[in-house]
C-alpha cells in the first residue's frame, strides 16, 4: 500500500475528514518532501516539534527516510498526556524484526507508547498503554491507533488493552526512546507520520490513512 504510487495526497492531508488543526500535534512527510530540511518540519505547526537528528536516516525525495536498523533514528519530541492520543505511520520496506518504527518507553514505572510493523512472531504490535498483537505483520502500509483502537490501513484492527499507563517521553522514529536513549532500531522506510492529541474517529482514521497511502 505505502510503496505504491497512486496519485497525490491532498493539501493538508493530516486534517482529513474535518480534523481541527489544534488537534494535530505533529505531521511529517519525508517522501516527496522538497528537501531533507523540509522533511524535518512539523507541517501541522512549523517550528514546534520539528524533527531533530542525532543519527539521521538516509533521505531521498522519491522514497523518504530510510533507517538502517542499527544506528539511525529521529527525535519528534512529541509525548502524549494520555492514551486518548492517536498516531498513524505510513511505511514501506520493513522487515520482520524486534525493531520499533515509532515509540517511547518509560521504565519506572513501566509506561509504553510503541509501534512494531512486523514483530518476529509475524505480528503488527500496537502499544498504547497496553499491548495488542495481530497477525500478519506488514512490510508496508499505514498502521497506528486512535485511543485504544488499533488501525491497519485505515481499518480497525481490534482493541489495545489498558495495563501499564502511557509513556509521556517524546517518541523517536526508527527506534524506541527508552528513558531518553535509543534502542530497538527498525530497518525500513518511513514516508509520513501524523500524531493527534485526541482520539480521532473511524472515518478520520480511514481518510488520513488513505491520504498517506497516496505518497
Amino acid at each position: 500500500m505505502a510503496g505504491d504510487i497512486k496519485g497525490s495526497p491532498p493539501s493538508g492531508w493530516w486534517l482529513s475528514d474535518g480534523i481541527l488543526s489544534a488537534n494535530c500535534a505533529a505531521a511529517y512527510r519525508s517522501k516527496g518532501a522538497a528537501s531533507l530540511a523540509a522533511s524535518y518540519i512539523n507541517l501541522a505547526h512549523p517550528g514546534v516539534h520539528n524533527i531533530t537528528t542525532p543519527a539521521p536516516a538516509t533521505w531521498a525525495s522519491g522514497t523518504g527516510w530510510t533507517f538502517n536498523g542499527l544506528t539511525q533514528y529521529l527525535i519528534t519530541g512529541v509525548g502524549p498526556s494520555s492514551n486518548a492520543w492517536s498516531i498513524l505511520v505510513c511505511f514501506s520496506g520493513g522487515s520482520q524484526s524486534t525493531g520499533s518504527l515509532f515509540g517511547s518507553i518509560q521504565s519506572t514505572p513501566t509506561r509504553i507508547w510503541n509501534l512494531f510493523s512486523n514483530y518476529t512472531n509475524n505480528k503488527v504490535v500496537y502499544q498504547n498503554d497496553g499491548t495488542r498483537g495481530v497477525t500478519p505483520g506488514l512490510n508496508s502500509g499505514v498502521i497506528g491507533w486512535a485511543g485504544t483502537t488499533a488501525y491497519r490501513d485505515g481499518m480497525a484492527d481490534g482493541t489495545i488493552s489498558t495495563i501499564n499507563g502511557v509513556s509521556t517521553i517524546g517518541a523517536y522514529l526508527g527506534a524506541n526512546n527508552q528513558d531518553g536513549s535509543p534502542n530497538g532500531w527498525w530497518a525500513g522506510i518511513i514516508e509520513s507520520v501524523a500524531i493527534y492529541n485526541i482520539t480521532i474517529t473511524d472515518s478520520q482514521a480511514i481518510a488520513v490513512s488513505t491520504a498517506m497511502a497516496l505518497f
